[in-house]
C-alpha cells in the first residue's frame, strides 16, 4: 500500500481572534479526496498535538519606565524559545499571582541585548515588581530543541510531568 504525504504544520490559535483547527472537518476532506485510491494519509501534526503543553515561567529582574514605556525585563532571553523571533509567533503571557489592581501595558524584553528579544510589546498586567513570575504559555512545539546558544546563554531546565500525559 502506497502512501499520501498530506503534509503537516497543523497549528493552534496565536490569538484570541484565530479560528482553532477542525480535526474533524479535516480528516473528512483527506478521506474524501484521498480514501478511494487506497492509500495510507499520513499527516504531521505539529502544533496542534504539543504546542500547549509547554509553559515558560520568566521571574521579572527589572521594572523601568523610558519616555512613557513601561518594560519588564525578564530573566530568559529569546535563544530559550525562539519561535517569537524567527516565525512571528505569538505567546500569551500571564502573571502568575494576583491580577487585580489597575493594569498597564509593558513591554517585555529578554535578558540578551538585541533589538528582537522582546516576549510582547504593549501586553497588559497589574502593576508588575522585580520578583514576580510570569508565565510565557504555548511554547511546547520545540522545548529546547530550538534552544540557541547564542551569548553562551543555557538552555532552559525541563520539568515533565509524565504522570499527567
Amino acid at each position: 500500500m502506497g502512501e499520501v504525504n498530506a503534509g503537516g504544520g497543523l497549528g493552534v490559535p496565536q490569538l484570541a481572534s484565530d479560528e482553532a483547527l477542525d480535526a474533524d472537518a479535516l480528516a473528512s476532506v483527506l478521506v474524501r479526496q484521498l480514501g478511494s485510491l487506497g492509500v495510507a494519509i499520513g499527516l504531521e501534526p505539529g502544533d496542534y498535538l504539543c504546542r500547549e503543553m509547554g509553559v515558560l515561567l520568566a521571574e521579572i529582574v527589572t521594572v523601568e519606565e523610558r519616555d512613557g514605556t513601561w518594560f519588564a525585563g525578564v530573566d530568559p532571553g529569546y535563544n530559550v524559545a525562539p519561535e517569537r523571533f524567527i516565525y512571528g509567533s505569538s505567546f500569551p503571557i500571564v502573571r502568575c499571582a494576583g491580577s487585580n489592581g489597575a493594569r498597564r501595558p509593558y513591554t517585555v524584553a529578554g535578558n540578551i541585548n538585541e533589538g528582537p528579544d522582546h516576549w510582547a510589546e504593549r501586553a497588559e498586567f497589574p502593576e508588575l515588581a522585580e520578583g514576580d513570575v510570569i508565565a510565557v504559555l504555548n511554547v511546547g512545539s520545540y522545548n529546547q530543541s530550538m534552544h540557541l546558544d547564542h551569548c553562551l546563554r543555557r538552555p532552559a531546565g525541563v520539568v515533565a510531568f509524565a504522570e499527567r500525559v
